[in-house]
């Protein structure tokens, strides 16, 4: 079996946060490749506008990278966007957060990582 198809992803849903550069638009970009359909998040609008259409434009996919709502990271606002992911793609598989939220997660809210 091909290590492309062991690693398939289609018919998942991945909501990737912080992927406008770095780490995170790679691994939005990673995860479509994989077949995934890909909500990418962040805190600026053109960054995640370019994820999108890089994606689009680039390969034409069969899978969709749609934009949720940006702004700082909060638990909360990461819900909404786990509610905009789902309700776009009717499941919620997966999701990438990056170390700045894995932070606010432990600190505020005292999830242990």
């Amino acid at each position: 079996m091909e290590a492309a198809a062991r690693f398939s992803l289609h018919g998942r849903t991945a909501l990737v946060t912080g992927a406008g550069r770095g780490l995170g638009r790679a691994m939005a970009l990673a995860l479509a490749s994989a077949g995934a359909d890909v909500a990418v998040a962040g805190r600026t609008r053109p960054e995640l506008d370019a994820v999108a259409a890089d994606w689009e434009t680039g390969w034409r996919p069969r899978n969709q990278v749609i934009v949720v709502p940006e702004g700082s990271w909060s638990l909360s606002l990461e819900q909404r966007r786990i509610e905009v992911a789902r309700d776009r793609f009717r499941r919620y598989d997966l999701g990438y957060l990056p170390a700045s939220a894995l932070d606010e997660l432990g600190n505020r809210h005292g999830v242990p990582l």
